[in-house]
């Protein structure tokens, strides 16, 4: 371990109870290895409230909390006051590596640059794949276009500020800034927990959160219509999100209430490896780009077919018909037909499940937080699995 302090900023938001912090289960495992790297971890992040939803609780000990933004808080007091912190934070703190993109934390970026003599820039999601195309009013399109061109600046700024860049999925549009890698996976769930499927039923998963750009509103809609010729098929939904009461009436009106369940949110690892294990196939129906979700390599990690949808920087790290099915983005019928393709056909299925083990295991030959500290103490020399 190096007497150097490291800043990680945007990978998680915080619950507060008692003095004590919680996250996600990933981002505490990520966090708490690289205080094995580090002599001290700042963590930054926004405090939100959300009755217990987070369940990991962060050790204070080994990861300092940096909150910045407290949702309850009054917005411009609570940013001025982040953002002291972090800049206090910075100035302890030999490298950073930062989440983009996110508007909020734009103005870290320039201070962090300056104060630490490395910054690595992790990218959850390019900006030009998740543009909103669902909004139809005017005030809505214009929201949604400053939204998008703050998203752009934001990352292009903190890019071309950087010492190295970290990326999930297609690393080559980056390679113009130098110093690109593709990241390790920051995933908790252990190989020695797979049990295997016991179900007799033959049942997809969904497991993220309940937002319009998920596309959950495409996936019951194709469900509904496979499950009309399939008696045997479920639908298991894990998560929560503004949409849920839509969604369960959503469920209702298309008659397949008892068909579909909601689980709720479920952070704990050991909970969650039960509902990998428990299911056939995990869907992951989103209309527009976001980060590569965490959810295929643990579904991939469990040797679990996946369907999803042919957006960029999913096409670009998953092969259809190879480790993974692909159907149109908003596409009730092309979503309905790769249902329909991965129920009738076990060959299929085999042949995603052994390519998707096989892609994960690949890239966890070395963990991300094992990965990030060699690349921010400039010790990163091996490609042989970029």
């Amino acid at each position: 371990m190096v007497e150097e302090d490291i800043l990680v900023v945007n990978f998680c938001v915080f619950e507060e109870e008692e003095c004590e912090y919680f996250t996600k289960n990933q981002i505490r495992d990520y966090s708490h290895s690289l205080s094995g790297e580090f002599s001290k971890v700042w963590l930054v992040g926004n405090i939100v409230h959300r009755e217990g939803i987070l369940t990991s609780r962060i050790d204070s000990d080994s990861v300092e909390v940096v909150p910045y933004i407290n949702n309850q808080s009054n917005f411009l007091t609570s940013l001025l006051i982040g953002i002291a912190r972090v800049i206090r934070a910075s100035y302890a703190s030999s490298s950073a590596i930062v989440n983009v993109p996110s508007p909020g934390y734009a103005p870290l970026i320039i201070p962090i640059a300056l104060l630490t003599n490395h910054l690595s820039v992790y990218v959850a999601m390019n900006p030009h794949d998740a543009v909103d195309r669902s909004q139809t009013s005017f005030r809505g399109r214009i929201t949604t276009r400053l939204k998008h061109l703050l998203n752009v600046a934001h990352t292009t700024l903190a890019l071309r500020l950087s010492d190295s860049v970290l990326v999930r999925g297609d690393k080559s549009r980056y390679e113009s800034y130098g110093n690109v890698h593709e990241s390790r996976p920051i995933i908790s769930i252990s190989e020695s927990e797979k049990v295997g499927n016991t179900n007799d039923s033959f049942d997809f998963l969904y497991v993220g959160g309940f937002y319009e750009r998920k596309g959950l509103d495409i996936l019951l809609k194709a469900f509904a219509q496979v499950e009309k010729e399939y008696e045997e098929v479920r639908l298991r939904i894990v998560g929560d999100g503004e949409q849920r009461k839509e969604l369960e009436k959503l469920t209702e009106y298309l008659g397949i209430d008892n068909q579909v369940t909601f689980e709720g949110y479920i952070d704990d690892s050991i909970e969650l490896a039960k509902v990998y294990n428990q299911s056939d196939v995990l869907v992951l129906p989103a209309k527009r780009g976001e980060g590569f979700p965490r959810v295929i390599d643990e579904a991939h990690l469990y040797a679990l077919p996946v369907i999803t949808t042919d957006l960029g920087h999913f096409s670009n790290s998953l092969t259809d018909g190879e480790n993974a099915l692909l159907a149109s983005p908003g596409s009730v019928s092309s979503l309905a037909n790769q249902l329909q393709r991965i129920i009738q056909s076990p060959k299929i299925r085999e042949k995603l499940a052994e390519n998707g083990c096989e892609r994960v295991t690949r890239l966890r030959n070395e963990t991300a937080a094992d990965q990030h500290a060699a690349i921010v103490k400039g010790e990163y020399t091996s490609e042989t699995y970029s």
